[in-house]
């Protein structure tokens, strides 16, 4: 074998596979695969819907919240801090609003707030150019 050394046959792979031609028969074995042990495949889907997504959705939240945005520096409010409107009242509960140039926690929000403010690039000048077109419109309707 040309490569005896572990390290680099792994090193090698993974840059075979990795590229176009890799990819192809890594997608061929896997639909082979899936074609041979179709009754496992339903199988695992079938145990996957039934298993409790709540759970999941905790733990994975939990994780977020404790490793991706740092240090939370104050406890969830029962309130978005933006718009006033209680958490129990959203469908998606509370969101923990971080800064995404330093990732650090700025507070707690509900969920359209805080999918605003991310599709607005935490623009103020793009929320004020906003609050500008609505009072606009406003006095032209």
């Amino acid at each position: 074998m040309p490569l005896k050394d572990p390290d680099a046959r792994r090193a090698y792979r993974r840059k075979y596979y990795a590229s176009e031609q890799g990819k192809a028969i890594i997608a061929k074995h896997n639909k082979n695969y899936a074609q041979q042990n179709r009754k496992k495949f339903v199988d695992y889907q079938l145990a996957f819907k039934a298993r409790d997504i709540t759970t999941y959705k905790k733990k994975a939240r939990t994780y977020s919240r404790n490793y991706l945005y740092g240090e939370i520096t104050r406890s969830e409010p029962e309130r978005c801090e933006a718009c006033s409107i209680p958490f129990a009242e959203t469908k998606k509960g509370s969101c923990v609003d971080h800064d995404h140039k330093t990732g650090k926690f700025r507070g707690w929000l509900c969920s359209a707030c805080n999918f605003a403010l991310g599709h607005l690039n935490d623009s103020k000048e793009r929320i004020e150019r906003l609050g500008d077109y609505l009072d606009m419109a406003e006095l032209l309707s």
